[in-house]
């Protein structure tokens, strides 16, 4: 409709190239774009409104011209990857958080398997208790160090 009052209004033919016909198929969005390793993204052609030049400086600045005509899909591509990276960081830190406490866990569980074990005089149940222990408290403090060494507290 906006072509169409344009056009009705009189206006001059470098106004009606710049503001060309918007089509459905301008506006379809392609689960290609979504794949960041997908093949053959170079060759597809992109709307006019990709290239438009709003504010009239491009023509003096030739690399604005090639960014605007070669990075509006690889700019949406960074961004949706660099989104998903945000999204994620918060579920990675509590992964993280509940590894560490999980082999806290254990240990504990191992700590109340010795203690029963103590009581009813079994060595051998003890002992191994002792060494599940250490294992699942070895595991938390590698987990803690590894995770601190990139600079993630837990």
């Amino acid at each position: 409709r906006a072509r169409h009052a344009i056009i009705s209004l009189g206006s001059w033919a470098e106004i009606l190239q710049k503001y060309q016909e918007l089509k459905p198929d301008h506006l379809k969005t392609s689960t290609q774009l979504m794949n960041p390793n997908g093949t053959g993204l170079c060759n597809i052609a992109l709307p006019w409104f990709w290239s438009m030049d709003l504010k009239g400086d491009t023509s003096q600045q030739t690399w604005m011209s090639e960014y605007m005509c070669s990075s509006p899909v690889c700019w949406l591509r960074a961004k949706a990857m660099y989104n998903r990276w945000i999204e994620e960081d918060i579920p990675v830190c509590l992964k993280m958080k509940w590894t560490v406490q999980y082999f806290q866990h254990q240990a504990k569980h191992g700590k109340a398997f010795y203690n029963v074990n103590e009581m009813e005089a079994k060595p051998g149940h003890g002992a191994y208790a002792e060494r599940q222990i250490r294992i699942w408290n070895q595991f938390s403090e590698q987990a803690k160090e590894s995770f601190q060494r990139l600079g993630i507290v837990v």
